[in-house]
């Protein structure tokens, strides 16, 4: 019979298909790190960034992951207490002051939110994305997934929201169906995804083609630039 570590053991591993597909969302982050770059996890949850980066050996110079939850920094910050590099702060995220310095100090060459709440109010996430463009540097790099819409922010929100401080460099589609693909696919996507049939399982198929069409997923990945705003 099986322990609780290792039922946690076997959830938290590769072998776990959910966490595999999730690896294969967070590729091009992982693609695209640079040795000694500043890293900034917005929303940072239980860390999962950190573990990608440092079990892949990335060489980043320095990790910040910053959350709302208090538990959930003293849980990171005990559980990477032997990464001097590794630092964790309490911040709220998605409020709005006069006082950005939290944010503006940070001075991150890459800048990631993969947890932004679906709850999230339209007000929030004003304040949210005015918040994460501050933590980058002029030339960062940033990362967002986001739902396409929810009950409380529309698609045409979510894109003015985006455009106001970034230039979209990619857009990856999430979490989407193969069966809503199908009717969209060229002719190579089809052989592909025949090909592939055989061989994988409709999640990994669904997780391998969904970067393709992201406007028939459930979340999109957004890779971003900073634009130049003087007034925020």
């Amino acid at each position: 019979m099986e322990t609780t570590e290792q039922k946690q053991l076997l959830s938290n591993h590769a072998y776990n298909i959910l966490n595999f597909i999730k690896y294969l969302q967070w590729s091009p982050i992982l693609q695209n790190a640079r040795g000694g770059e500043r890293v900034c996890d917005f929303g940072c949850g239980d860390g999962g960034l950190l573990e990608l980066e440092y079990r892949n050996r990335t060489a980043i110079g320095s990790y910040i992951g910053m959350d709302t939850n208090p538990s959930i920094i003293e849980a990171n910050s005990s559980k990477w207490k032997q990464l001097p590099w590794a630092t964790f702060i309490v911040a709220d995220l998605s409020s709005g002051s006069d006082d950005y310095s939290t944010f503006s100090n940070i001075g991150a060459d890459t800048v990631v939110a993969l947890n932004v709440p679906d709850t999230i109010s339209r007000i929030n996430l004003y304040y949210y994305m005015q918040n994460f463009y501050m933590c980058g540097n002029p030339d960062a790099t940033y990362y967002i997934l986001l739902p396409k819409s929810t009950d409380l922010i529309t698609a045409q929100d979510i894109d003015k929201f985006i455009t106001t401080y970034f230039s979209v460099v990619n857009k990856f589609g999430v979490l989407g169906s193969t069966e809503d693909f199908k009717p969209v696919m060229n002719d190579w996507q089809i052989k592909m995804y025949e090909g592939l049939t055989p061989y994988y399982s409709p999640e990994l198929l669904s997780g391998f083609m969904s970067p393709f069409f992201p406007e028939h997923c459930q979340q999109n990945l957004w890779m971003l630039k900073r634009k130049s705003i003087t007034n925020i």
